[in-house]
């Protein structure tokens, strides 16, 4: 089966796999990716309780702890358990149901985060060289793109996914609060996190698809006006390719985007005819660009 025929946390159903916690266990965290750094969505406390097993995803780690096990435990609600802490009922081949993100991505797998009919100028690219001072001690250089669009202008998911993070009532251009208000998307493998939003549309645990709306773009948290930034972050750095670059978790996601929906040699240059992104300079290079792309 190839990448495309993946879908993000898709319940692969078995009649029989149950599982249950170990008698030495007294609760257990569900959470909503096959790791702890994924955020706790469920406890488990209930020792006589089974569970519907859906799917596993193995982390390399050998012995049970490596793996980790996608369950039903709330009526439709599904989440991940670690595989140390529960006894399986019987025990049996369960499909994956996870894959790294070098497997599901390509050109053409993430759209861009607006709609179809809209084009942004780009005001700053991921590990862009100008703006690198503005990021000491936040992993040293941008990690991601980011658009020069207006605040309350909408923001669209760029992949199939979950809500797996949200953060909300952030104050604007307040430097102390990094990205201000996002939304966490997790997918096959990666997770993509927009921010500096004026409102988030989505709850955690929503299901969304590519263009589904999330929010609104602003300037909330750290930001040099109202823009859209978004990052792309593996589940595991032992995933990327050597030679790709990791800027503070996340990698470059411009190679996934649709083929040619930007003309990215030329905009690097015009982002490279300005030294810094501050005030009038990042207005006037994201009208520049945006003139560039009413000629093409």
């Amino acid at each position: 089966m190839g990448p495309a025929a993946y879908a993000p946390w898709k319940i692969l159903m078995s009649d029989t796999p149950q599982l249950q916690l170990l008698p030495t266990t007294s609760a257990l965290n569900v959470r909503a990716g096959p790791g702890t750094r994924y955020q706790q969505v469920g406890l488990l406390t209930d020792g006589s309780q089974r569970y519907s097993v859906l799917g596993r995803y193995d982390t390399g780690v050998a012995g049970a702890a490596g793996t980790w096990w996608q369950i039903r435990y709330r009526d439709s609600l599904t989440g991940w358990v670690r595989g140390d802490c529960v006894q399986r009922h019987p025990v049996g081949n369960i499909p994956l149901a996870w894959q790294p993100y070098t497997a599901t991505l390509r050109t053409g797998s993430l759209a861009l985060p607006f709609p179809p009919n809209r084009l942004y100028a780009i005001t700053n690219l991921f590990d862009d060289p100008r703006t690198r001072h503005l990021y000491a001690g936040l992993g040293g250089s941008h990690n991601g793109i980011d658009w020069a669009m207006g605040k309350g202008e909408p923001v669209h998911a760029m992949a199939k996914g979950r809500v797996s993070k949200i953060q909300t009532g952030m104050p604007e251009d307040d430097r102390s609060t990094g990205l201000g208000n996002y939304v966490v998307v997790q997918s096959w493998g990666f997770r993509l996190v927009y921010g500096h939003l004026t409102t988030v549309e989505v709850p955690v645990g929503t299901g969304v698809s590519q263009g589904t709306l999330l929010g609104t773009a602003g300037r909330t948290g750290h930001a040099f006006g109202a823009h859209l930034h978004v990052h792309l972050k593996p589940d595991y750095l032992t995933e990327v390719p050597s030679h790709d670059t990791v800027v503070a978790g996340a990698v470059d996601f411009q190679p996934y985007l649709p083929a040619d929906c930007y003309p990215w040699a030329e905009v690097a240059a015009l982002l490279s005819q300005y030294g810094d992104l501050v005030g009038t300079a990042r207005q006037r290079t994201g009208e520049e660009i945006d003139r560039f792309l009413a000629g093409r």
